[in-house]
């Protein structure tokens, strides 16, 4: 879907994903739709909810940290726009395993 693919855009280009409080309104808002029409899509074209879409990003940015030596889990977290480290490992847990 075409707002599947411009939330795409916009996610990995301004990297949206690193804020703690993004919300579903605001990715509607940049792809210039509404938060129903987002979700939907999401759901029908890639099969996640808003939480998992953003949490995949979340966690594939964690990832590009991980190499780091210098940068511990609770650092990797808020670097990574969760807002804590237990939600960090509970999104690890959920959509890595």
């Amino acid at each position: 879907s075409e707002i599947v693919q411009r939330a795409d855009k916009v996610m990995e280009e301004k990297r949206l994903y690193l804020d703690p409080n993004f919300t579903l309104e605001a990715l509607a808002k940049e792809v210039w739709s509404n938060r129903t029409y987002v979700s939907k899509a999401l759901r029908l074209k890639r099969g996640v909810s808003f939480r998992e879409y953003v949490y995949n990003f979340r966690l594939g940015y964690a990832r590009k940290l991980w190499g780091n030596a210098e940068c511990g889990t609770k650092d990797m977290a808020i670097m990574s726009g969760f807002n804590d480290v237990r939600t960090f490992n509970k999104a690890a847990d959920d959509f890595l395993l």
